[in-house]
């Protein structure tokens, strides 16, 4: 489906170091970004669109990122859409952890 978001929230943004550090001292982190939009269908022929949605309707939308002592660091994901709360939390929740766990392997605390 050819989608158009529209009606987006403003962008929550929450940062968290995990207390273990790089070799150059800088504390592992990382960044999330919550927002909700709507999206609705738009015709076949139009020129701007977003894909990856199966359905108009409202989604839930994250986006991650690594920090070193609270800075972008590295390359960010893409941004996420889920039908509820509740699944963006678990992604959430998922991707905190698998970084946590990275953090504790690269770093030192």
């Amino acid at each position: 489906m050819k989608a158009k978001i529209t009606n987006q929230t403003t962008a929550a943004t929450s940062q968290m170091g995990f207390g273990y550090y790089d070799s150059f001292g800088r504390e592992i982190g990382m960044m999330t970004c919550v927002w909700e939009v709507d999206v609705v269908e738009v015709d076949g022929v139009a020129i701007t669109y977003h894909t990856g949605f199966s359905e108009p309707g409202h989604y839930f939308a994250a986006e991650t990122q690594a920090t070193r002592n609270g800075k972008a660091y590295g390359a960010s994901q893409r941004d996420q859409y889920f039908k509820t709360c509740e699944e963006r939390d678990v992604y959430l929740a998922r991707r905190w952890a698998d970084s946590f766990k990275a953090a504790k392997k690269k770093g030192a605390a």
